[in-house]
């Protein structure tokens, strides 16, 4: 038996992703869609530590719009965390679609804060 790489070991042994989505993960191209810069940023970074690589003509990533991720803060002090957060949901999607993954969908993501009350 042929040892396996320990860089991305947690994926090879996830049930649902083994070696054969890993394969698939690594032998992926991605590269930066639309959206917001920061999130896109985000994203790419989980993508590239998950394997995959990053180029100029791969399938661009989808991640959420500057007006989406002021909807997802809240307040403006807190874009950051929602391009943190808009980034590694665009990432995790990303990476189910290409492993073969049946992932749950974040159909809309709640605002960090909502001084509407």
């Amino acid at each position: 038996m042929t040892a396996l790489p320990l860089r991305h070991a947690r994926q090879y042994v996830l049930r649902e992703i083994g070696t054969d989505g890993q394969a698939r993960i690594e032998a992926a191209c991605v590269r930066a869609g639309d959206g917001d810069p920061r999130a896109t940023e985000i994203a790419l970074a989980y993508l590239e530590r998950a394997g995959m690589r990053i180029t100029t003509s791969g399938t661009a990533v989808l991640v959420a719009s500057g007006a989406e991720l002021a909807r997802i803060a809240g307040r403006p002090e807190l874009a950051e965390a929602a391009a943190f957060l808009a980034g590694a949901l665009s990432a995790t999607a990303h990476l189910a679609r290409v492993a073969g993954v049946e992932a749950v969908p974040v159909a809309r993501v709640p605002a960090l804060c909502d001084d509407r009350a």
